[in-house]
């Protein structure tokens, strides 16, 4: 069965008497690519953390489909929903085959002698090869440069074989070509994404759908072009700027930035 889309009703965290989120409410359409923007500490890692279970909310709820998240075992959430966080540098004494590897556990008992099986080998492979590491399969982890790092962690997201992926700064330690690549291959997959996204160039160009943060709560929800507006990068951002259009791409022309 194919459950991937997302639900989110009148989620509100709080720390301290801080509220991080402030009863947000967003419907993640399926099989769409999903971008969450707004200024730091809006709220946006805090947001994914709850959609992913690592913390829990004051109040709300979140829904894949029409199940309630809290009910999934976390061997079946992790067949449904793959996820890629911010804080994910540790120099782990794996090779980068075994890390991959890992994103294979959800479908094995603890109990499987003959793990990993040819097929689970054959998949690692597939994800490694797609993030233009296939050469790296044997070397450790803890050699890799971050940006490779983080395209081992992906194609470890990836292997997880789940039709829903949430992603933190994905494109974080990534040069300015790899941030490209490895958002065109997602777009390819056909997955439903929630993305946390800092360059909102990439948000613009890859994006079919921004949500807007600030303060902890939804600002606004629609196409990039709509959301993403020179008022918007003023008024949020709180920056001076251009978008500038021609028949091929959206560009946002950074003028000055002000307090």
């Amino acid at each position: 069965m194919k459950l991937n889309k997302v639900k989110i009703d009148n989620l509100t965290f709080s720390i301290d008497s801080k509220v991080i989120c402030d009863g947000i409410t967003i419907n993640f359409k399926r099989d769409s690519f999903a971008g969450i923007i707004g200024p730091n500490g809006s709220g946006k890692s805090t947001l994914l953390k709850q959609i992913y279970r690592v913390i829990e909310p004051i109040q709300g709820k979140i829904y894949i489909d029409d199940f309630d998240i809290k009910n999934f075992d976390s061997k079946k959430l992790a067949k449904i929903m793959a996820v890629l966080p911010q804080e994910n540098q540790s120099d782990f004494d794996y090779t980068v085959g075994d890390i991959v590897l890992m994103g294979r556990f959800p479908y094995h008992s603890i109990f499987d002698s003959s793990c990993p099986h040819e097929e689970d080998n054959l998949i690692m492979r597939e994800y490694l090869d797609l993030v233009g590491l296939k050469d790296r399969e044997h070397r450790f982890f803890k050699t890799l440069s971050g940006g490779e790092k983080q395209r081992v962690l992906l194609a470890r997201a990836l292997a997880q074989k789940s039709n829903l992926i949430v992603l933190d700064e994905v494109t974080n330690h990534l040069d300015i070509g790899y941030q490209y690549k490895v958002l065109e291959i997602l777009r390819k997959l056909g997955l439903t994404i929630i993305a946390a996204i800092h360059d909102l160039n990439l948000a613009m160009r890859f994006c079919d759908e921004i949500i807007l943060i600030d303060e902890g709560k939804v600002i606004d929800i629609g196409e990039p072009r709509a959301v993403i507006t020179e008022k918007v990068l003023r008024d949020v951002f709180r920056v001076n700027a251009r978008i500038v259009e021609d028949e091929d791409t959206t560009v946002i022309n950074y003028i000055s930035s002000y307090y």
